[in-house]
């Protein structure tokens, strides 16, 4: 039971951070847009928001994988 509810935590919280990652990257590049929740919609939805959430899952994944090894590595 703890396990699916870390991975039901994971997937949902890994989807928002996929948006916050790419509206502070379009943030910073474009400037904030006049319509907020227009761009909320067009950064929610579609191929890119899938592309940032994967982006962001296999950046979780990097981290914990190198995490892992340094810790073991440590303790040798």
């Amino acid at each position: 039971m703890f396990v699916a509810a870390g991975l039901m935590i994971l997937a949902y919280y890994s989807v928002i951070a996929g948006w916050t990652i790419r509206y502070a990257i379009e943030a910073v590049l474009h400037g904030f847009s006049a319509a907020a929740g227009e761009h909320f919609g067009a950064v929610a939805s579609g191929a890119d928001a899938v592309a940032y959430h994967i982006g962001f899952m296999l950046l979780t994944i990097l981290i914990v994988v190198g995490g892992s090894r340094a810790a073991s590595s440590a303790r040798r």
